[in-house]
C-alpha cells in the first residue's frame, strides 16, 4: 500500500487549480469592465437630466442650448461670468459650455471629437429616423427635444473598446 500523493498527482492538481484560478481572474476583469460601463451610463443619464432641467428652466433661451451634430460646443462668454449681464441665450450658452466641462470630468473617457460629433441637443420631431435635428431648431417654441452622448468604453465584457450612445427624448 502507497501513502501520500506522487509528484505527478500534485503537479496535475496544481494545474488544475492553475486553470481554476485564471478562469476566475478573466470573471473579476470582466465584472470590472462591465460595471465600468454602467458607471458611465449613469454617469451619461445624471448629466443629461441635468441639462434637461436647464432647459426646462430657461425655455427663451433655447437658441444658447442648440448643439447640431459635428458642431463644437460654445467658448465661454466673459460678459456673463456674472449674472447680472447676460441674456437668456447667453446663459443658456454658459450653462452648456458649464455642462461640457462637467461632461469631461465626469468621462474623461470622452474625446473632443465625440463632444463635437456624438453630442448634440436639438429639436427632432422623430428620432427615430436617420436625420438628426431636422426640427425646427431656431424656434424657442415647445417642441420633442433630442440629448445625444457618445463615448467610447469595454461594454461587451471582451477587452476591446465599444462606442455606447445615451439618447434621451424629451418635452421641454
Amino acid at each position: 500500500m502507497q501513502r501520500g500523493f506522487s509528484l505527478i498527482e500534485v503537479l496535475l492538481a496544481l494545474v488544475v487549480m492553475s486553470a481554476g484560478m485564471l478562469g476566475l481572474a478573466f470573471q473579476q476583469l470582466e465584472a470590472a469592465q462591465m460595471g465600468t460601463a454602467r458607471q458611465l451610463q449613469s454617469r451619461a443619464v445624471a448629466l443629461s437630466n441635468e441639462l434637461i432641467e436647464s432647459i426646462k428652466a430657461n425655455p427663451a433661451g433655447w437658441s444658447g442650448y442648440y448643439k447640431a451634430p459635428g458642431t463644437a460646443f460654445p467658448v465661454e462668454i466673459a460678459a456673463c461670468t456674472a449674472a447680472t449681464s447676460c441674456t437668456v441665450s447667453e446663459l443658456a450658452a454658459r450653462e452648456l459650455f458649464d455642462w461640457r466641462l462637467k461632461v469631461r470630468r465626469m468621462m474623461p473617457q470622452v474625446t473632443d471629437a465625440q463632444l463635437n460629433s456624438g453630442f448634440y441637443i436639438c429639436h427632432d420631431p422623430d428620432p427615430t429616423d436617420v436625420n438628426v435635428c431636422n426640427g425646427d431648431n431656431a424656434s424657442s417654441e415647445r417642441q420633442q427635444t433630442v440629448i445625444q452622448m457618445t463615448w467610447d468604453s469595454f461594454a461587451d465584457g471582451s477587452g476591446a473598446v465599444t462606442t455606447q450612445q445615451f439618447r434621451v427624448v424629451f418635452w421641454p
